[in-house]
């Protein structure tokens, strides 16, 4: 029996959604996840963390990754 509907999925931005929603009905191989197995999220937080202390912003930070503000609030608060 074939899969049936998609499994639940959170995306941070509404132009992430669509791009995933798209690339499941034009494309013959959906994409399998999202973010890369290459960059695990603790680098990215490390990243995060590096990037603000050398002066970049906080809603920068948020667009460039595409997560919230308080998401990266949150993530230089768990830096302490």
């Amino acid at each position: 029996m074939p899969p049936r509907g998609l499994a639940p999925l959170s995306l941070p931005a509404l132009s992430q959604a669509a791009t995933y929603l798209a690339n499941l009905l034009y494309t013959d191989n959906p994409p399998q996840r999202l973010v890369s197995k290459t960059n695990p999220k603790s680098q990215r937080n490390q990243s995060i963390r590096l990037k603000y202390e050398a002066g970049q912003s906080v809603p920068s930070l948020a667009r460039e990754y595409g997560i919230s503000k308080a998401r990266v609030y949150e993530i230089l608060k768990n830096s302490r």
